[in-house]
C-alpha cells in the first residue's frame, strides 16, 4: 500500500478518539500522515450566553480547541509518529471539513461514527452524514466497533460515475 495522507475531523469524543487511532494505524502502515481538524462554533445556549457575558469569547474557544488537539496528538504520538500540524477552525463541522478537504487535498477523509446501527442513526451519524452529503470523497466512516489493523470489510458506495473508477 502506498503513502496515504488522511484528514481526520475530531470532536474529542471516545468515538472520535477511536477514529484517530484507526487513521494513525493506517497512516503508519503506509508511511503516511494524519492531520487532525477540529471545527468549533458559537451556538449560544443559556450557559454560553452567561460565559460570553463574562468575557469568554472566540479567543477562549480557539485556545481550548488548539490545546485539546495537542493533547489528542500527545496521546498517540509515541505509538504513531504520523501527525502533521493540526488545524482548529471556527465554523460548522461539515463545512469546515469540506473546505479543508479542498485546501489540503488528502488521500482520504476518515470520520468516526457513533455506531448506533442502521435504524438508530439512519446509517451514519449526523456529522459523518453531512460530510457525505457535501460530497467529500473518498470518505471512510469508522464505527467504534471497527478493529484497529487490517481492513476486514469495506463498503464502496457508487453511482457508477466514471470518476468512481479512480477510487
Amino acid at each position: 500500500m502506498s503513502l496515504m495522507n488522511i484528514l481526520v475531523p475530531t470532536d474529542f469524543s471516545e468515538n472520535s478518539k477511536h477514529a484517530v487511532e484507526y487513521a494513525a494505524s493506517l497512516a503508519k502502515s503506509t508511511s503516511g500522515k494524519v492531520r487532525l481538524i477540529h471545527a468549533w462554533t458559537i451556538v449560544p445556549t443559556a450557559s454560553d450566553l452567561e460565559a460570553i457575558s463574562v468575557g469568554i469569547g472566540i479567543e477562549f474557544l480557539a485556545e481550548n480547541s488548539e490545546a485539546a488537539l495537542k493533547r489528542f496528538i500527545e496521546e498517540f504520538a509515541d505509538r504513531y509518529p504520523v501527525f502533521e500540524k493540526p488545524i482548529s477552525k471556527q465554523g460548522f463541522p461539515a463545512e469546515v471539513i469540506k473546505d479543508l478537504w479542498k485546501e489540503t487535498q488528502p488521500d482520504m477523509v476518515l470520520v468516526g461514527s457513533r455506531g448506533l446501527g442502521a435504524i438508530g442513526s439512519a446509517v451514519l451519524g449526523s456529522i459523518s452524514k453531512q460530510v457525505f452529503m457535501e460530497e467529500v470523497r473518498p470518505l471512510l466512516v469508522v464505527p467504534k466497533s471497527a478493529t484497529i489493523g487490517d481492513f476486514a470489510e469495506i463498503v464502496f458506495a457508487t453511482d457508477f460515475h466514471d470518476s468512481d473508477k479512480d477510487q
